[in-house]
């Protein structure tokens, strides 16, 4: 009954292929075709969903060991070529990173246990292309230098660029920021502020 209220409804085959008959099997073959192209459409969507979310947790795990000192956790965010680029004022000149190594001495050596840090990121933009990505990132940084009692806070945006290994791995291979800003302030102009908790204060003694 299907079938033929469709063919009335439809006219022959003939109609529409201009007077030649079209085989079911060819039909059937072009519907399989636009299946298969759709489907590949699909799982192209899916794996840049699945990339956008690993680099996503990759940024996070990047700010995360820094704070908690996780270095070898740390390094393991990062390509072994990365191109760091850190732009601070309290640095002064721009700090400039040509390899994994490097970067995680600077860090081991410069926040160690008198640095307390936190990092927020915020407001992703990611663009994949195949193995490689882009993204930017707003951040905001909180800096406790304990040995000379003063505060640091600040702002800015991240740019990166990602790539995945051929262990399948996202890792970061280029990043650097500009600052929105960047604040500093001597803690013993407050006389009232006191450091009731830190995790790394055993670790200073």
């Amino acid at each position: 009954m299907i079938a033929h209220r469709w063919r009335a409804e439809r006219g022959s085959d003939s109609e529409h292929t201009g007077g030649a008959e079209c085989p079911v099997g060819a039909i059937a073959e072009k519907v399989e075709r636009v299946l298969v192209v759709g489907d590949r459409s699909c799982q192209g969507d899916l794996m840049d969903l699945q990339a956008l979310e690993q680099i996503r947790t990759l940024k996070y795990r990047y700010f995360r060991t820094l704070d908690l000192k996780q270095w070898d956790d740390f390094a393991a965010t990062l390509d072994p070529e990365i191109k760091a680029r850190y732009g601070t004022h309290v640095m002064g000149s721009e700090l400039v990173f040509d390899t994994r190594e490097a970067v995680v001495e600077f860090m081991r050596k410069n926040t160690g246990p008198s640095i307390v840090t936190t990092h927020v990121a915020n407001h992703p933009e990611i663009v994949v292309d195949g193995d490689t990505a882009t993204g930017s990132w707003l951040f905001e940084d909180t800096v406790i230098a304990t040995e000379f009692n003063v505060l640091i806070r600040g702002s800015g945006y991240y740019t990166d660029r990602y790539r995945k290994g051929e262990d399948g791995i996202w890792r970061i291979a280029a990043t650097s920021y500009v600052r929105i800003y960047e604040s500093s302030q001597s803690l013993a102009d407050t006389p009232s502020h006191t450091l009731i908790s830190n995790m790394w204060a055993s670790a200073e003694k």
